[in-house]
């Protein structure tokens, strides 16, 4: 625990890779979020109304399973090619596979949420190296 108190930035580099993390969540929330509402609507309404002949989605489908795949060629995604933000700089923005675009939003949000928290827990070292 010395170590942070010596090396403050070093609170600062954890945080921000923690918020990356956070950032990669919450891309999945935001991606498969209305996608299981949806399924969860059509669940209901196949159940309250049969003569409408609705069918049912077929298999699980929440935040851990099925495992991310690429929109364009449904290709799961590789461990290494799922690092928070440098994945999306290695792999320059396209799919190892099909070579189409990823979308831009998805290493901005993971980016937001790695700034604001460094900055937010950033300004906690900040403080109690003042008030020391």
């Amino acid at each position: 625990m010395d170590v942070l108190i010596y090396y403050p930035w070093l609170f600062v580099v954890f945080a921000a890779i923690l918020g990356l993390i956070v950032g990669s969540f919450l891309n999945v929330v935001i991606h498969r979020l209305p996608i299981m509402m949806e399924r969860g609507w059509r669940e209901e309404c196949a159940e309250a109304f049969p003569e409408y002949k609705i069918t049912p989605p077929e298999g699980r489908f929440d935040l851990s399973i099925p495992r991310s795949s690429c929109p364009s060629c449904n290709t799961p995604i590789r461990i290494i090619d799922n690092i928070p933000l440098l994945s999306w700089l290695l792999l320059k923005g396209r799919c190892r596979y099909c070579e189409s675009k990823i979308s831009i939003r998805y290493p901005l949000v993971e980016l937001l949420a790695a700034v604001l928290s460094a900055l937010w827990l950033g300004s906690w070292v900040l403080a109690s190296t003042v008030w020391r």
